[in-house]
């Protein structure tokens, strides 16, 4: 339970039921985003104080919404799901009225709720209840850890889809994080390029360097002289660092794109007369819509390589989780709210 800023409580609470047009699931994993860890440790910028106009949410409420489980229970009208099946969430609360809902663009629903982060109970929890739209199947095979894992990897997938590269153009990633090694591999399945990844952290870099990337430490000097003058026609900047920011600007060609994947949480510098002499695009992407079927498929196809930077730990070592990600320690928790 989230009761606010670095106040995040193990607490007993009344199981929840499905109602009309909902499932209640069994959570077998829940992915800790670094949303999460934003909102635990510093702000309260999504989880509301005050009722949330779509969901009537407030603080304190159970976090999580990188979501798998198997289906327990279906509420009034709902139909198609077996008892024991395993589905991943799709944790978007949208409105379907607003001009952005009926044009397909709900992640821009104006009354928009990420479930466990503005909604009464998410996945870090035994049992969770979701509407039916939010479920996907997971194919035979696929585990709960990979189901788990499809929320943040459709996040970059999304972000490729949204910057439209395409096969012959380079890109380089700024941020070896989950969302950062999800757009490497979005873009390697899509025959794209990854000239670098780049991160700080050497333990980041060490699992980067496993899955075959090229890393760049940004600490170890220009990131243009690393890259011997070499400019990319797309950057992914997924660590919500001014620093990044300010050497996307400096890496990508004249005429290029910059896309943001991750929100600074500090101010950005004034960026208007490189990006001008450049000619840069600055795209920005949020979420996801429509990206699941494919990241599921491409997932089940062992597209992505998860067993060297996912690890899963029991909901008793979630306070441990947060301070070793926050540190830097750790790349990727699921955790068994069960174990």
């Amino acid at each position: 339970m989230y009761h606010g800023v670095r106040d995040v409580r193990l607490e007993d609470v009344p199981e929840p039921t499905a109602a009309a047009g909902q499932v209640k699931l069994r959570v077998t994993f829940n992915g800790v985003c670094g949303t999460d860890l934003h909102e635990v440790f510093d702000s309260q910028r999504g989880i509301p104080s005050t009722p949330h106009p779509l969901t009537g949410a407030k603080s304190p409420l159970v976090i999580g919404h990188e979501i798998a489980g198997t289906v327990v229970d279906c509420g009034e009208g709902v139909d198609g799901f077996d008892h024991g099946e395993l589905v991943t969430v799709e944790p978007l609360w949208r409105c379907g009225t607003c001009k952005w809902c009926l044009a397909g663009d709900y992640n821009l629903c104006e009354r928009l709720a990420f479930h466990g982060v503005a909604t009464n109970g998410g996945g870090l929890a035994e049992h969770t209840v979701v509407p039916a739209y939010m479920l996907h199947r997971a194919p035979t095979g696929m585990t709960a850890a990979e189901a788990a894992m499809v929320e943040p990897l459709a996040v970059s997938d999304h972000a490729v889809v949204r910057s439209g590269i395409r096969p012959g153009q380079t890109a380089i990633v700024l941020g070896g994080g989950p969302i950062g090694i999800g757009a490497m591999f979005a873009l390697r399945r899509r025959g794209i390029e990854v000239v670098a990844v780049v991160e700080p952290a050497p333990i980041r870099r060490a699992v980067l360097d496993s899955l075959g990337a090229r890393t760049i430490d940004p600490g170890a000097g220009s990131l243009t002289d690393q890259l011997e003058g070499r400019a990319v026609d797309v950057t992914f900047e997924t660590a919500a660092a001014v620093a990044s920011f300010r050497s996307a600007l400096a890496v990508t060609r004249p005429h290029g794109l910059i896309v943001l994947v991750a929100a600074p949480r500090e101010p950005l510098p004034p960026v208007l007369n490189l990006a001008m002499l450049k000619e840069l695009e600055i795209r920005a992407t949020f979420g996801y819509r429509g990206e699941y079927p494919a990241v599921i498929d491409a997932i089940a196809s062992g597209t992505y390589d998860l067993d060297a930077w996912v690890e899963t730990r029991p909901m008793s070592e979630l306070h441990h989780v947060f301070d070793q990600l926050r540190a830097g320690e750790l790349l990727k928790i699921l955790v068994d709210p069960w174990a």
